[in-house]
C-alpha cells in the first residue's frame, strides 16, 4: 500500500460522509479487542461538526484503524481514546483536528521522527512482542500529505502516546435526516437479499459475514474462483462479493467465466489494491465496481445496496 501511495495511484474519492457515524463504526469495530485487553476505548466529538463533509470515508477510516489498532496493541491498561475537535468553521467549510491518545507504554523522544520513516518501529523488541510491519504509520503519513496535512506526535515512556492532525472539509448540503434517511433506504434495500461471498481467507470471510448477517443478507461461500462459478451456474443470487487473489481460479477469471453465461449478475471486487491498474482490470474482467479492503461497513452496503436496486431494475418488466 505504501508504494502504491508513492507512485502516486492512488485516487481520492469525496462523498458525503457523517463523520460522527464514522468514529462511531470504527470504536465498534475495535470493541471486541478493547474489551479482550480491559481497555476503555473512547471517543469524544465535537457535536458542532457538521452532519454530512465530503470526505474520502475509506481513507480516513484506513487512517484512524491504524492509529486505534497502534494504540490498542501498545497499551495494556487505562484507555484509548478517539477525539474529533472542530477549530476553524467558515460558511462553506471547516477545520477539524482529530487525536488518538492512550496511555500505553509510550515512544522515547529519539524514535519520535523515525517512526514515520517505513518499515521502521521503536525498536527491535517492539518488533518482536507487539509484532507489526513498521508500514502503519508510514502509510497514514502518506496519505495526510497528499491532501495537505500532517501527522504530529507527543509521547513520554510510560505515560502514553498521542497522535493528531488536522484536515479541511467542505460541508455537504445533507441533513442529519436525510443521511439517516439515506442509510434506512439502503438496509430495506439489501434485507432479504442472496450474495455469494467469494473469499479463501477465513478472517476476512468472518468479517463480512458478521455485516452481511446484521444487514439481513443470506450470504454462501465460495473458497476460490472455480467454486464460484460453479454456485453462480447453478444457483440464483442477487450480487457477488469478489476476492482477486484466490487459489485454483482467481476473480478475475473467475468473473469472465460468469460473465459467459450470466452478463448481469453484479459483481464488487474485494481487494487489498487500490491501485488505478488494478480498478481498470477489475472494470476490464467484467466486475461492476470495488471495494478496497479492510473495506469500510458503509461503503460497502452503499455499493451493495446501489447494484442489487440496478438489477432489480433491469428485471422487472
Amino acid at each position: 500500500d505504501y508504494n502504491k501511495l508513492e507512485s502516486g495511484a492512488i485516487e481520492f474519492e469525496y462523498t458525503e460522509v457523517n463523520l460522527n457515524g464514522l468514529a462511531d463504526k470504527i470504536i465498534k469495530a475495535h470493541a471486541a479487542v478493547a474489551n479482550e485487553k480491559k481497555v476503555r476505548l473512547l471517543c469524544e466529538f465535537d457535536e458542532d461538526i457538521h452532519p454530512v463533509l465530503l470526505a474520502d470515508s475509506t481513507r480516513i477510516y484506513q487512517i484512524f484503524n491504524n492509529l486505534i489498532n497502534n494504540a490498542l496493541k501498545f497499551t495494556a491498561k487505562g484507555y484509548v481514546k478517539l477525539i474529533a475537535t472542530l477549530i476553524e468553521d467558515s460558511e462553506k467549510s471547516q477545520d477539524v483536528r482529530f487525536e488518538v491518545i492512550d496511555t500505553g507504554i509510550g515512544i522515547p523522544a529519539e524514535k519520535q521522527t523515525v517512526i514515520f520513516e517505513r518499515f521502521t518501529q521503536a525498536g527491535s523488541s517492539t518488533t518482536r512482542e507487539y509484532g507489526g510491519t513498521g508500514l502503519g504509520l508510514a502509510i497514514i503519513k502518506r496519505i495526510l500529505n497528499m491532501i495537505d496535512s500532517e501527522i504530529y506526535v507527543d509521547s513520554e515512556v510510560g505515560e502514553g502516546t498521542r497522535f493528531w492532525f488536522e484536515l479541511n472539509f467542505v460541508k455537504a448540503e445533507l441533513t442529519v435526516k436525510a443521511e439517516i434517511t439515506k442509510e434506512d433506504a439502503e438496509s430495506k434495500m439489501v434485507e432479504g437479499k442472496r450474495v455469494l461471498l467469494v473469499e479463501d481467507n477465513q478472517m476476512n470471510i468472518m468479517v463480512a459475514q458478521k455485516f452481511l448477517k446484521k444487514w439481513q443478507i443470506e450470504t454462501e461461500v465460495a473458497h476460490n474462483g472455480a467454486e464460484a462459478v460453479t454456485k453462480a451456474e447453478t444457483n440464483t443470487y442477487d450480487l457477488i462479493l469478489m476476492d482477486l487473489q484466490m487459489p485454483i481460479m482467481d476473480g478475475y477469471e473467475a468473473t469472465r467465466s460468469i460473465r459467459k453465461f450470466d452478463e448481469n449478475i453484479p459483481i464488487i471486487a474485494l481487494t487489498a489494491s487500490a491501485l488505478l491498474k488494478v480498478r481498470q482490470e477489475v472494470i476490464a474482467a467484467g466486475m461492476n465496481d470495488y471495494v478496497t479492503k479492510p473495506f469500510d461497513p458503509g461503503e460497502l452496503k452503499r455499493k451493495i445496496a446501489h447494484y442489487i436496486t440496478a438489477e432489480d431494475e433491469l428485471r422487472a418488466p
